[in-house]
């Protein structure tokens, strides 16, 4: 019997979806959040995403901590919307970390 459970849980494992930043940001796009901002705001959000997603984009987003928002933004300090793109991102993290103990409830 334990050896059935454990086979169980490895397909369980095995079939439960990885969270990266792409996902997150595919997720955000539908929700409501971002469709009832302004066009402007639509426009600023997706410039930054294309300076974050080929950084962080493959990474899981469990993975991702305050260290490396630190170096990509001490690495983009000299371009005007580095405060702007790393509090979105951490905002995002956040979300993320409030969705899995909802979820895990």
């Amino acid at each position: 019997m334990v050896q059935l459970w454990s086979k169980y849980d490895g397909v369980i494992a095995e079939q439960k979806e990885i969270m990266d930043f792409n996902k997150l940001w595919s997720m955000h796009l539908k929700s409501p959040a971002f469709t009832k901002l302004s066009e402007r705001l639509k426009i600023d959000k997706l410039k930054g995403a294309k300076k974050i997603l080929p950084v962080f984009g493959h990474i899981k987003v469990d993975n991702i901590k305050p260290e490396h928002i630190r170096r990509y933004w001490t690495y983009e300090a000299s371009k005007v919307k580095c405060n702007l793109i790393t509090s979105y991102l951490i905002c995002q993290l956040l979300l993320v970390g409030a969705m899995s103990e909802v979820t895990a409830k």
